[in-house]
């Protein structure tokens, strides 16, 4: 069981409460503004011109950090909305002195238009991929919403009822169909059946449940209706505690994504110190009759002191470092995780998928006799070539690598994760798992229960023919990368 903590109190800046699409056409319209601007620098362009392509930058594009800033000032907190707010407005009006004023301003260069537009478009690509960043944790908890039953069947004597789920308390007594979800973590108490587990688990194997046994809110039976217990309600069940979990976690990555901000608010608080200095001093060696002529002085620190380097620093080196690992079969799903993962002292892996495949394939072929590997093939696939589940699709592939077609079958009885029987002729077939080919009164020899690997038994009129031994094989280079882990002295857990 997972217990949720609390979370430390963090302030997360208004940018980043704003949806990613708020952000995203604003990139779009800004990219192609700049885009234009670079086109007229071909021709012979005003300054005009290149004035109300970024005051319609300014106006429609930069407006939401302007607003995300005051809100932030108001809070009285200073962020990166704040930093690139000043940045830009402050290259803008020193560009817009330069193009209006008949005068000549003390000032290296006469604008900053360029700069101005492309800071901002980087900032707005910067902030979209950060709140990507954290809408992909809600999308996630979304889903495993989807999977929250709404309701129940009752049991009340010998009559069944819908209830919502919320409404079961421990202690009653539900009847869950197949193709239904659990809608509690509860104690089966009549009857046995296959459930997927994968949402709680991760394993894609179903896993057989019979009287006595635990089932989990969310979990799909997938072959027989059950009787259960309730023994934890929905609000108090495993996957609850998961959403808890990742809600938990979100709360405190947004640590990590205040880290731009913290940054923004030091260099801001330096840059206006500096260039007020500045211009102080300049007003008073020269007198405050120049305070117009000096000011360009201000305006051009205040907007060239906001480094491109700073949007930079944050979102490309993990942009780059995740198209990197998704080109190796890689997938990161926390970018942030890659500037702890140096001092992580633990390391914990996940098996299926992760460190496997995540694909079942068969391992051998076991006959009771020397000559029967090709008997019990042949009877195997006959068995399983109308089902769809990860043995069949292990064995098929099999049986098609060895060249072995299967025989026209009659009927064919399916329990989904447990077991097949099928009429072929006059032979009647079987396989299926250790359990239920005792439950069918098949002798089985001892040899079988001490196997470790996932076993699939076939049985033919009565007689056992041997069994099959299947494995969800390592990826490639991930006992590579464990050795290399134990090496840096790494403690490595595995979760399966």
């Amino acid at each position: 069981m997972v217990v949720s903590q609390s979370a430390p109190v963090v302030f997360l800046p208004t940018v980043l409460k704003k949806p990613s699409w708020v952000f995203a056409y604003r990139f779009y319209l800004s990219a192609v503004l700049f885009l234009f601007m670079l086109f007229l620098l071909t021709f012979h362009y005003s300054e005009v011109g290149f004035f109300v392509l970024v005051l319609l930058n300014t106006l429609f594009c930069a407006d939401i950090f302007v607003r995300c800033a005051w809100k932030d000032l108001n809070q009285g907190q200073v962020g990166f909305a704040l930093l690139v707010s000043v940045a830009v407005y402050a290259g803008f009006f020193y560009s817009a002195l330069h193009t209006f004023l008949e005068h000549t301003l003390f000032s290296p260069v006469t604008e900053l238009y360029l700069y101005v537009s492309f800071f901002l478009t980087l900032a707005l690509w910067a902030q979209r991929n950060r709140i990507l960043e954290r809408e992909r944790a809600g999308i996630y908890i979304k889903k495993i919403e989807d999977f929250l039953p709404k309701s129940a069947r009752k049991c009340t004597g010998k009559t069944t009822r819908r209830v919502f789920a919320e409404e079961l308390r421990p202690g009653d007594k539900i009847l869950v169909k197949a193709g239904e979800r659990f809608p509690c973590d509860g104690t089966i108490t009549q009857g046995k059946t296959a459930i997927d587990e994968q949402l709680i688990t991760g394993n894609m194997i179903l896993a057989y449940k019979q009287k006595g046994n635990i089932v989990y809110a969310g979990t799909m039976n997938k072959s027989e209706a059950v009787y259960v217990s309730v023994e934890k309600v929905l609000a108090q069940s495993v996957l609850m505690h998961v959403m808890q979990t990742v809600q938990h976690s979100e709360q405190r990555r947004s640590i990590f994504t205040t880290d731009l901000d913290k940054s923004a608010a030091w260099m801001l608080l330096c840059l206006i110190l500096v260039a007020g200095g500045q211009y102080a001093f300049l007003l008073y060696h020269y007198g405050v009759s120049t305070w117009l002529y000096y000011s360009s002085i201000f305006l051009l620190l205040l907007s060239l002191g906001a480094p491109l380097a700073l949007l930079f620093c944050q979102p490309w080196p993990a942009f780059f470092a995740k198209c990197y690992a998704e080109r190796k079969g890689i997938q990161i799903q926390n970018n942030h995780a890659l500037e702890q993962i140096v001092q992580a002292e633990d390391v914990f892996f996940d098996k299926t998928g992760t460190l496997t495949c995540g694909q079942l394939t068969v391992e051998c072929i076991h006959p009771l006799t020397e000559r029967g590997r090709k008997t019990l093939l042949k009877a195997l696939i006959t068995a399983e070539q109308q089902v769809d589940d990860p043995f069949a699709r292990a064995v098929m592939s099999y049986a098609k690598e060895q060249e072995i077609t299967p025989e026209k079958i009659n009927s064919l009885e399916m329990l989904p994760g447990v077991g097949v029987r099928a009429v072929g002729g006059k032979d009647i077939l079987l396989a299926g798992r250790i359990q239920w080919m005792e439950e069918q009164g098949i002798s089985l020899p001892a040899v079988i229960y001490q196997t470790e690997e996932t076993v699939i038994c076939v049985a033919k009129n009565g007689a056992c023919l041997g069994y099959v031994t299947l494995i969800d094989p390592l990826r490639p280079g991930a006992q590579e990368i464990v050795s290399f882990l134990k090496q840096q002295r790494k403690e490595i857990f595995l979760l399966s």
